[in-house]
């Protein structure tokens, strides 16, 4: 599901670069920033889980 979001994020982005240094700079600063949220929520999710878990 995130890999789908990530994938389709990316898409967006790349139909609006005008293809020059800049815009891929910024392009792959997003892109960076996108994943790092991702993962941020993918372990938040899984330590939620465990301590749910480990409650029970």
């Amino acid at each position: 599901m995130i890999a789908l979001a990530l994938d389709n994020r990316r898409s967006l982005l790349l139909e609006d670069v005008d293809y020059d240094g800049r815009s891929l700079s910024m392009l792959h600063r997003s892109y960076r920033k996108l994943l790092a949220l991702s993962i941020r929520r993918l372990r938040l999710s899984l330590a939620r889980s465990l301590l749910e878990s480990s409650l029970v």
